[in-house]
């Protein structure tokens, strides 16, 4: 599946499911691509800072 696209589920249950496994995916579980961070670390200590005006 690529960026921009969406599952159909068929149940409930299904689809809370496959939110667990990308939250767990992307919030847990390290990758050694990304030097064993998180793909949400890797993109949240990316992130410019915001300046206060």
């Amino acid at each position: 599946m690529t960026q921009g696209q969406t599952r159909n589920y068929t149940t409930l249950t299904d689809a809370i499911r496959g939110r667990c496994a990308a939250a767990l995916y992307n919030t847990e579980r390290t990758h050694s691509s990304l030097g064993a961070r998180t793909p949400d670390r890797t993109y949240f200590d990316n992130l410019p800072l915001a300046v206060a005006a």
